[in-house]
């Protein structure tokens, strides 16, 4: 696991490996660019939104990422992976809503539908964003893979 904060301030790349147990491996390297909390009055059609309340406290992180597999990859393949841990190792999947992720005139503005059901194809970077539902009032976030991990390039 790598401090959120270390990972943006440093503006690299990173080394991600996931074992697979009923999958092949999955090595990709990210870079994470931004991290910021979800304004819900930008949010339009917010009745259209399925996984999640209104108001909850959505982060969203910018990526790039680039696959190293020799065939394209479903990008849910690796998102899935995808954890944020808190200063207390409690862990945080990434959000999947439909509208907000996909569909929304929101997701378009801030790249969440780049990576909303998207392959990604051998050594071709690739950005956009990604939601993390978190509780109010952490101190420190840090970015995990689950069944893999994630280091310097």
């Amino acid at each position: 696991m790598i401090n959120l904060k270390e990972l943006i301030e440093s503006g690299e790349f990173y080394s991600i490996q996931v074992n697979g147990e009923f999958v092949d491996p999955i090595t990709a390297q990210i870079k994470v660019e931004n991290f910021y909390q979800l304004d819900w009055s930008l949010v339009d059609d917010i009745d259209e939104i399925d996984d999640i309340d209104y108001g909850t406290n959505i982060w969203i992180m910018d990526i790039s990422i680039v696959s190293l597999n020799k065939k394209k990859l479903e990008f849910d393949e690796l998102k899935d992976k995808l954890k944020l841990l808190d200063q207390d190792e409690y862990e945080y999947d990434v959000v999947d809503d439909l509208h907000l992720c996909g569909e929304s005139k929101f997701a378009k503005k801030t790249n969440l539908c780049k990576l909303h059901y998207t392959e990604l194809k051998p050594k071709i970077l690739k950005s956009g964003a990604i939601a993390f539902e978190l509780p109010p009032g952490f101190d420190e976030l840090f970015l995990s893979i689950e069944d893999g991990k994630i280091s310097e390039v």
